[in-house]
């Protein structure tokens, strides 16, 4: 079956040998093949993704500071002309 459950070594149920793995790889079997595909393909769109969150990232904090920057605006332009002037009274 291609299992090695070796209770006295404390590997669980599950385990796999070492040389079943390799054997697989080097086997050429269609099914293994076609999972590395997919695999290598997920690898490839996890790294666009990423560039593409990092440039989001990047976006969001310029925007973010673009807010502050008409917030300050629209706040100073709400107090009106002179309006120093007469605070401290």
């Amino acid at each position: 079956m291609g299992l090695d459950v070796d209770e006295e070594e404390g590997q669980g149920p599950g385990a796999v040998e070492a040389g079943t793995v390799a054997d697989l790889l080097a086997g050429g079997d269609p099914l293994v093949e076609l999972l590395l595909a997919q695999v290598d393909s997920l690898m490839r769109e996890r790294g666009e993704l990423q560039r593409l969150v990092a440039g989001l990232q990047y976006e969001h904090g310029q925007m973010e500071e673009l807010i502050g920057y008409l917030a300050m605006n629209q706040a100073e332009g709400e107090e009106g002309p002179g309006s120093e002037e007469l605070g401290g009274l």
